[in-house]
Formats: C-alpha cells, structure tokens, sequence
C-alpha cells in the first residue's frame, strides 16, 4: 500500500514592475512634494493672497534622494516541485518521505549606492561620534533596486503517523532543509 505523489510549478511575479511604480512614479520629478514651514519670526501678516506660500519657507523634498531601476530588469521566476512517498507500514500507522525544492530566478534586491562609510576620523564635539562621509556628498540615500537575485531550497520531510481508535491521531515529523541566497 504504496502512494506516490508530485507536483511541480513555475510562477512569475511583476515585482519588477512594482519599483517603477513604487519608487520612480512617487518620487521627483515625476512628483513634486513642497511642504512650507511657517517661521517662528515671520508676520503672519505679510502673507498675501498673491503669495500664500513663500519661496523662502519651501523645501522640495525627494530631489536629493533618488531611486532607480536597471530599464532591462527580467522578470522573476520561481520554481517549485516535490516528490512524496507515503507507505502503510502497519494498521494505523504510516510513513511518508518527500523532497521539495524551491528555485528563484531574478528576484529583486534594493541596495544603496551612496551608503555612508566611516572616515575613520572622530568629531571633537561630545559626544564623540566617527564621522561618515558619502560618494556623492551632494545626495542622501540613492535607492537602486535590481533584478539579479537567485534563492534556492531544498528540504527532505519525513513523518510518521499513528491513527488510534478513539479518533486521536499522533503525528511526528522531521525536516532537513538548506536555504541560500545572494544576501
């Protein structure tokens, strides 16, 4: 009383169209956010219908902290499969063995291409802190997101269970997998 059972599945995702929508479409200059900051020394009654927000008191935000994305991205695949064998080893009692395994192809990962790193120099103010510079001094954080990622995974399942009559069914398992990407 032997039962074999297998599947196998590939599955794209549109990630790769989420980074143009998320990232590039809400950020300049395809959005432009202004936020005016009343100052604390201004007349409020200075201001006029001709000039509510005053040039003096806006900052553009987004300008300094760019996003992008490669314009050849591919899209990310996964694969699943799996292969199960379930025997009845005595009344009420069984065993099943089952590999799965898991690949994926282009899968996305953001990284900063303007990280902060140490100088290796101290601030002489307190408290001490090490000062960080940037390779674009010029510009914050600069969120680049790529579709060059790989995962795999592969698992062996074993289990065993026990029916008993009163309805009760005791189940032990074990699994031996590995999980490994590019991060």
């Amino acid at each position: 009383k032997t039962v074999i059972r297998g599947g196998a599945g590939v599955f794209f995702s549109t990630e790769a169209i989420n980074p143009a929508r998320q990232q590039l479409a809400l950020n300049y200059p395809y959005l432009a956010r202004e936020t005016f900051s009343r100052a604390s020394t201004a007349d409020i009654l200075n201001l006029t219908f001709d000039n509510p927000f005053p040039a003096d008191r806006s900052a553009l935000q987004g300008v300094n902290t760019p996003q992008g994305i490669p314009t050849d991205a591919q899209t990310p695949e996964v694969y699943q499969f799996n292969l199960t064998i379930e025997r009845e080893l005595a009344k009420d009692l069984g065993l099943e063995v089952g590999y799965v395994g898991s690949l994926g192809r282009h899968l996305g990962m953001r990284y900063n291409l303007n990280y902060q790193y140490p100088t290796g120099a101290l601030t002489t103010t307190t408290p001490v802190v090490p000062v960080t510079a940037r390779k674009f001094p010029q510009f914050g954080d600069i969120t680049y997101q790529t579709q060059e990622v790989n995962s795999t995974y592969h698992a062996l399942q074993i289990a065993v269970r026990r029916r008993s009559k009163n309805g009760l069914t005791m189940l032990a398992s074990y699994t031996f997998g590995k999980a490994m990407d590019q991060n």
